[in-house]
């Protein structure tokens, strides 16, 4: 059951001036890293989210509105964007025996090139909006677990909400269904199945 007070579908949305959205690492992780790659494994993201969300997020630049992220967007899009070079690794490698992710990070010239995808994409997050201010504390902590227990959020998301609480920003872009759960203003979303709920 959605918690959301207003669900927007971006592919019909006109960002205002005065908006000021939060970007979620899905949808940086499309925009600065899956853009531009061929995808051999089963990560490769749907159509619609290469072509939906960078659209929204140029109309929000277009526009002059304000996007955020947090520093915790940078560990999740690292993972993310590792997990995806590491797994492009096994199917390109298959005839090996297969590697674990710490025996891929040993492979210099994989390392290389995943630290490279990471800059790349953290500079033009970096580039295009502004970090919201981190402070972890048990205050934190207190909130992001009453998020968690309040809704189906992992504990990432959970942070993203809290951070965007208490920086009274209230408009989050995301293809997380899972976000849906959360107290959460207004969502701008492409995904079909958290638009026709």
């Amino acid at each position: 059951m959605s918690k959301t007070s207003e669900i927007f579908d971006i592919s019909r949305t006109t960002p205002d001036q005065e908006d000021q959205y939060f970007l979620d690492t899905n949808v940086w992780y499309w925009l600065t890293y899956c853009g531009s790659k061929k995808f051999y494994s089963t990560r490769k993201p749907a159509p619609y989210q290469l072509r939906i969300y960078p659209n929204f997020v140029e109309k929000i630049q277009d526009e002059g509105a304000k996007i955020f992220h947090c520093p915790l967007t940078y560990t999740e899009l690292a993972n993310i964007i590792e997990t995806a070079e590491y797994e492009e690794y096994l199917s390109k490698h298959s005839a090996i025996a297969k590697i674990t992710k710490k025996e891929f990070r040993s492979i210099p010239t994989e390392r290389k090139n995943v630290i490279k995808e990471i800059d790349t994409a953290w500079k033009a997050i970096s580039s295009m909006s502004e970090c919201l201010k981190l402070e972890i504390d048990n205050e934190t902590i207190n909130a992001t677990h009453n998020f968690l227990s309040t809704s189906v959020l992992d504990s990432y998301d959970a942070l993203f909400i809290h951070f965007m609480k208490a920086h009274n920003i209230r408009m989050l872009v995301s293809d997380d269904i899972d976000m849906a759960s959360a107290e959460i203003d207004q969502f701008f979303t492409a995904n079909r199945k958290v638009l026709v709920k």
